[in-house]
């Protein structure tokens, strides 16, 4: 790999040791799931969402007055995935570029701008934030950005969990080698519900294969970006760097509607349970499956990849791609991530293949349930590919200008 294309290698691997490795992360307990709880028998909800391009969120409380709002560098899924609970949430160690067992917790003032507040009745309100992700996370009381460039980094990458309290006495902390329980989590730190949004991350289409042809150990060929991705990242941006790694998945379509033999499913997966495979790509893309671009590299224009194995081709079957875009600089000020699905045999080549933005899902009172679970565990002391359960949809119909090694030489 070369070294223009290392900066946003290095962020992607930067965000996955931070969130796969053991001493990294522990959990904090969350009450309900699904966004919707209760504090002192009082209704709450909370909806966290962002836009398409991973850099603005839409922030919404509902429920009284009096109870707090924080946010945290972790993750929350209600799909459950890494074998986590459906009342678990991650968190990072502060600062995460350290073998800490320090925990930041930022209190949310969400009495003041941007925030906005509307009463709903008598000590009940509903407050909104809808903005700039990178402005929201700056302004945190402890943010990665207090430490050196890689916090910056860590900034601009790592997911965070905005959470409710049941109390209105919540200041940021930070919570220092706390009492771990049997479970994993901050003995005695709980919060009533949860939810999370994640960086700079995209649903994109697959890039576009317009030609390809066999090599000894795998395929050559020509691709272009995503136009999405390219058009997300700003007009003034630098010299651009291009990564992409993959990990095999399997030799079924990961697509497939789940089935009680095989109960999992790329269909509609949700960001967050894409963020933790893109990290799993990341990590285990390096091994015997190398996708490469090669050459230069740019946003709009078709650029050279590899796909092939280390001494033969790469096994038939499906891979996770991870697709990273970026500034050619130590301290990458714009990367947007995607994740797609490469189909590979000797005989056909490769077809690349988006992931679809699943439809919006009603929150429904919790049950303690959630029957679409998604769940991948830990292999190998690392990361370990289990098992996903998805709600199923529609698959993202594969791109047109895929061609097999047979259709075009380059």
């Amino acid at each position: 790999m070369s070294i223009r294309r290392t900066a946003i290698a290095v962020v992607v691997i930067l965000a996955a040791t931070f969130a796969l490795s053991g001493c990294a992360a522990v959990y904090v307990h969350v009450a309900s799931p699904l966004g919707v709880g209760e504090c002192d028998s009082n209704p709450v909800t909370l909806s966290v969402s962002q836009n398409d391009t991973g850099d603005s969120v839409t922030i919404e409380y509902n429920g009284p007055m009096d109870y707090s709002l924080v946010a945290y560098q972790g993750m929350y899924s209600d799909s459950r995935f890494w074998d986590m609970n459906s009342t678990e949430s991650s968190i990072f160690n502060y600062p995460a570029a350290d073998d800490t067992a320090d925990y930041a917790i930022n209190a949310i003032d969400i009495d003041s701008a941007p925030w906005t507040q509307v009463s709903t009745g008598v000590e009940l309100i509903r407050a909104t934030y809808e903005g700039s992700i990178e402005s929201f996370v700056g302004g945190l009381d402890y943010n990665q950005q207090d430490f050196d460039a890689s916090g910056v980094v860590a900034d601009k990458i790592l997911p965070v969990t905005i959470a409710v309290v049941c109390s209105d006495s919540v200041s940021s902390t930070i919570l220092s080698s706390p009492t771990i329980d049997s479970d994993n989590a901050i003995d005695g730190y709980e919060v009533a519900v949860a939810q999370a949004f994640y960086p700079n991350f995209m649903y994109v289409d697959p890039p576009t294969v317009t030609r390809q042809q066999s090599i000894s150990n795998g395929v050559r060929g020509r691709m272009t970006l995503p136009a999405d991705m390219a058009d997300a990242l700003p007009g003034n941006i630098g010299p651009v760097s291009v990564d992409m790694s993959a990990v095999y998945i399997g030799d079924s379509d990961p697509f497939a509607p789940p089935t009680i033999e095989k109960p999992y499913s790329l269909r509609d997966a949700s960001l967050g349970d894409l963020w933790f495979l893109t990290l799993l790509s990341a990590i285990m893309g390096p091994g015997a499956t190398t996708f490469e671009i090669k050459g230069d590299n740019s946003l709009t224009e078709p650029m050279t990849f590899e796909f092939y194995g280390d001494n033969t081709k790469p096994e038939t079957g499906y891979y996770l791609v991870t697709i990273s875009v970026g500034e050619d600089v130590d301290n990458p000020e714009h990367v947007k991530l995607a994740t797609a699905v490469v189909q590979y045999s000797a005989r056909n080549g490769l077809t690349l293949t988006g992931l679809s933005k699943p439809a919006p899902v009603e929150k429904l009172a919790s049950t303690g349930s959630d029957p679409n679970a998604i769940i991948w565990a830990v292999l190998g002391g690392l990361v370990v590919l289990a098992a996903v359960f998805l709600r199923p949809k529609r698959r993202k119909g594969q791109t047109e200008s895929t061609k097999a090694p047979s259709d075009l030489k380059e």
